[in-house]
């Protein structure tokens, strides 16, 4: 079973009023590895053009909680990559 985030235990992520006052659309990726307990560890974001997105989305990444991948019944550290989508729409 891959890794999974733990959308029950995360919260959504932070943004900054200055991203959102200026109607950003971007996307972002990051990359991390997932201890056997689950949490996130070396995340990098690999993809982005904005570095208030890529901050918001990689902190997003590191303090959210992950249920552990199995292989063959034990808990492994496997690679983790989390996409974003950034579309602020100008009514907001």
């Amino acid at each position: 079973m891959a890794a999974q985030l733990n959308r029950a235990l995360s919260r959504n992520p932070r943004y900054l009023q200055s991203i959102i006052n200026q109607h950003i659309k971007d996307h972002t990726t990051v990359a991390c590895t997932l201890d056997t307990q689950g949490r996130s560890r070396d995340c990098l974001v690999r993809e982005g053009h904005y570095g208030e997105l890529n901050q918001a989305a990689r902190d997003y990444v590191a303090q959210a909680p992950y249920f552990s991948a199995i292989r063959r019944d034990h808990p492994v550290s496997p690679h983790y990559r989390m996409h974003f989508n950034f579309l602020i729409p100008p009514d907001r």
